[in-house]
């Protein structure tokens, strides 16, 4: 098996996996609010991406013009999705409203970037892309991640601290027990993306098949977690 191959037997399972993860994960637990979000965490911060990788090793230009803005676009909405989901867990009555559309803005800049783009210079893009550097809107897609990374996961662990101290306050250690994993994932997803980044920066090629394998880890465990732990409703700060 040669790399090409290699990466497109990556990213094909990973997309398979996740499909079939992100299914047992609604159907275990009945559609709940707070896996709805994690079906989207499995799902649409990844699979465009590895449609786009896919794409882009087979020659299948056509399509990989078209999923190009959007797999820059969807990779900026993971750190979003996390935030939400500690949300949704530690207080069950939290509900999207308009406010909250302003955790896309990153997506819907990068939406538009990579739509005006012409054809040539996403064809240019995505050639020079096959040579394993980056090009100026992946450094861009880069940099948005990164500052996600560190603003969001503050954010989350900060929130979820103030949850745990809340829970101890008005219930036992059992309830918070029941969502402690929340916090272990939110810390594997915080080391996983510090490997990734730290490989990206050594090769930028691992893009295209490291962060699959460790998404799957990460989103075995979240599924795994959702189905074992009962949905507990515990009140907790604003968001």
């Amino acid at each position: 098996m040669d790399y090409t191959q290699f990466i497109l037997t990556v990213n094909s399972s990973s997309i398979v996996i996740l499909i079939v993860l992100a299914l047992i994960l609604l159907f275990a637990t009945r559609f709940r609010g707070e896996n709805a979000y994690a079906a989207l965490i499995i799902v649409l911060p990844n699979v465009p991406v590895y449609l786009y990788n896919m794409s882009r090793m087979l020659g299948w230009h056509e399509f990989s013009l078209v999923m190009l803005p959007i797999s820059f676009s969807v990779k900026t909405l993971l750190m979003p999705l996390l935030w939400m989901f500690a949300l949704k867990n530690f207080a069950p009555d939290f509900r999207l409203q308009w406010k909250h559309l302003l955790h896309c803005l990153p997506a819907l800049f990068c939406l538009l970037v990579g739509l005006s783009m012409s054809i040539e210079e996403r064809m240019a893009s995505i050639r020079y892309e096959m040579t394993g550097d980056d090009t100026w809107i992946g450094n861009i897609n880069t940099v948005i991640i990164f500052v996600q990374m560190v603003a969001y996961f503050v954010a989350i662990f900060v929130y979820i601290y103030r949850s745990k101290k809340l829970i101890n306050n008005v219930a036992s250690d059992a309830d918070w027990l029941q969502k402690e994993w929340i916090w272990r994932f939110e810390a594997l997803f915080a080391i996983l993306f510090v490997i990734v980044m730290v490989a990206y920066a050594i090769w930028p090629r691992t893009d295209a098949w490291l962060i699959q394998i460790l998404n799957v880890i990460a989103m075995c465990y979240l599924v795994y977690n959702s189905i074992a732990h009962a949905v507990i409703p515990v009140m907790s700060q604003p968001e």
